[in-house]
């Protein structure tokens, strides 16, 4: 986030009084122009990656300045949550996206703090869709896919499987009601069983196949420039914005 505050005190202190009145309304023009094109070019700045998803696009806000408070924020929104699942509204973009803006490991998603908080998933991993996820157009995994996972595992019990998942039953006759295809279940793979990744499977019939895949958090390079972005625009742009916002209130001051 990028906060623009301008104290025009010192500025005025040798101006007519026409031109004390109208500064103020000028500076907040100024701002606010200039904080639209930072909107705009931290907008243009996702490109960088691949398949954004629409609210990532959407996602740069700026909270505008009037003549009484000099002060504008440019800022990223709060993503979404995950439908049906209570208290998933979602962190920050900023924080979605830290690791891309500064570089290194990701924040948990919200699935996945919900997962460590039933149990699931092991303290210090993440997850990655498995060959078996349903992806979205962005390549992502389907979000009715990850409700129905935390809705698997939070409602309708766990798995049966040894250890600290033993005696948990696995409940499936909700999910598989009214289904036309085999009934199915998910289980976990806990770590160190031989010829199976670690993580959540889904079974139909016969067939399992990887769902999600727990891994170590991986770390990223810095990608998307969000401060020089907007430093450069904010450098190039607002006294030119000024110039012309106080040439205009002069011309029409009263």
């Amino acid at each position: 986030m990028i906060t623009v505050k301008v104290d025009t005190k010192a500025a005025t202190r040798w101006l007519s009084d026409i031109q004390k009145k109208q500064i103020p309304f000028a500076t907040s023009v100024a701002i606010n122009k200039t904080m639209i094109e930072v909107q705009e070019g931290l907008t243009r700045e996702m490109a960088v990656f691949d398949r954004p998803q629409t609210y990532t696009k959407k996602g740069v806000f700026y909270k505008k300045s009037d003549k009484r408070n000099l002060t504008s924020v440019v800022g990223l929104k709060a993503r979404q949550g995950v439908a049906g699942i209570p208290g998933s509204k979602g962190a920050p973009l900023n924080e979605y996206l830290e690791a891309q803006v500064e570089a290194g490991p990701r924040v948990d998603k919200r699935s996945e703090i919900l997962l460590k908080r039933a149990g699931i998933l092991p303290s210090g991993y993440q997850t990655r869709p498995g060959s078996g996820a349903r992806l979205d157009a962005y390549g992502n995994m389907s979000r009715g896919q990850i409700v129905q996972i935390l809705s698997w595992f939070k409602t309708f019990g766990g798995i049966k499987e040894s250890g600290r998942y033993k005696g948990r039953d696995t409940r499936s006759a909700k999910l598989n009601r009214g289904s036309k295809a085999k009934p199915f279940e998910y289980f976990v793979v806990p770590d160190g069983m031989p010829g199976l990744a670690t993580g959540i499977w889904r079974r139909q019939g016969r067939k399992i196949e990887p769902i999600l895949i727990f891994i170590q958090p991986p770390i990223y390079r810095k990608r998307y420039d969000f401060y020089g972005v907007a430093n450069k625009i904010i450098n190039a742009r607002f006294q030119r914005q000024f110039d012309q916002a106080l040439k205009m209130a002069l011309a029409t001051a009263k």
